[in-house]
């Protein structure tokens, strides 16, 4: 990669620069003010599901820890409903106050979380996406949607994908992190049905995540661990040989961070050499095929001091990153002032629109 001298940009060019960079913002939350707006997508059967006391999407398990809870403060709509709930608010706060161009949803409601009926979850997934693309795609062009499925039925899943993928707004799958080996055949159905749609898989962080000594007491320790995750998905589909099997898939890994991307990368290669006979079908090093398949939102960043950061960045490659802000939630990343200033301005126009732009093949959509 060529290397840029980091530190010949000033401050202020820096400030002058990155005002009003184009943005595609790969992780906003909406949210819904309760199950029973999914009552119009849904069949009798399951709407009987959704009454008081009886059924409820599952949670992580820690208190109010913020002012705000789990979104901003000033993200709460003033009639009391539910943060990233509110269209004109979201507009307000983001679509408008930045230049994004475009923005992907990705819920915070993930049927594969979901512990009911397999065939309850299939119909949540199905409603979800409905519900998505009237209330939301149908009001912004900027908006584009994420496929929800129950990962748990992956025939069910594929089914869905290409259902949903009809919709050109529809521009990934969404599947939670989940504490399953993924790269196992049997979730190969999903995999199949996102290459048949040119779509890639999203894993987002869901309230299923546990670290390795499960829902640790303190809400700091999980929030520190939860990308042993995040390393366990990606280096088990590599191992699993899903992107022999499936050379087109593409995966973007949502809400993870990146700053453990490239020791596992190290780890993964230094391990393959030892015992690549284990894993004939890897025709490659793993450090290939996760330059090759993967995608990395920078939220949330670390905050080490700036010059380590801007090394971390070097080490992985810009281009590896996408900009991802997190709204409505507590830990929201101003796209104008989530970058050190020292960071070159190309940098900060492939991480904040162009990387996202060519992984999503978004150019036919653009203004």
């Amino acid at each position: 990669m060529e290397q840029t001298n980091i530190t010949a940009i000033t401050e202020k060019d820096s400030k002058e620069k990155t005002k009003g960079l184009p943005v595609i913002d790969c992780d906003l939350h909406e949210a819904f003010t309760d199950l029973k707006v999914l009552f119009p997508y849904l069949d009798e059967q399951w709407r009987e599901y959704i009454v008081p006391g009886s059924w409820r999407p599952s949670g992580l398990p820690y208190g109010r820890l913020t002012p705000g809870g789990y979104a901003m403060v000033d993200a709460w709509p003033e009639n009391g409903t539910i943060a990233g709930s509110d269209y004109s608010l979201f507009k307000k706060q983001l679509l408008d106050k930045y230049n994004v161009k475009k923005g992907i949803l990705t819920g915070i409601f993930w049927p594969s979380d979901s512990n009911t009926q397999p065939e309850f979850k299939n119909a949540l997934a199905t409603a979800y996406n409905d519900w998505q693309s009237d209330n939301w795609l149908k009001k912004d062009k900027r908006l584009l949607g994420s496929i929800h499925v129950n990962c748990h039925d992956p025939i069910a899943a594929a089914e869905e994908i290409d259902r949903a993928a009809k919709n050109p707004q529809m521009i990934q799958v969404m599947i939670s992190v989940i504490p399953e080996a993924l790269g196992k055949t049997f979730y190969h159905p999903i995999y199949e049905a996102a290459e048949r749609n040119n779509l890639p898989i999203g894993f987002h962080l869901g309230s299923a995540i546990t670290t390795v000594l499960g829902n640790t007491p303190y809400f700091t320790e999980w929030y520190a661990l939860r990308i042993q995750n995040y390393q366990s998905i990606m280096a088990n589909m590599i191992v699993h040989g899903v992107f022999e099997k499936f050379p087109k898939l593409k995966v973007m890994m949502i809400e993870g961070g990146f700053s453990w991307v490239v020791p596992l990368m190290w780890r993964l290669d230094a391990t393959f050499r030892t015992f690549r006979r284990e894993v004939p079908w890897l025709k490659r090093l793993p450090s290939e095929y996760i330059r090759d398949h993967f995608k990395f939102t920078t939220q949330p960043m670390d905050d080490p001091d700036p010059k380590h950061l801007m090394q971390m960045i070097e080490m992985l490659g810009p281009e590896m990153l996408c900009f991802a802000s997190d709204y409505p939630h507590w830990d929201f990343d101003d796209p104008y002032r989530a970058f050190p200033t020292i960071m070159p301005n190309e940098w900060k126009q492939r991480i904040l629109y162009d990387n996202a732009r060519d992984f999503y093949r978004l150019e036919d959509m653009e203004d």
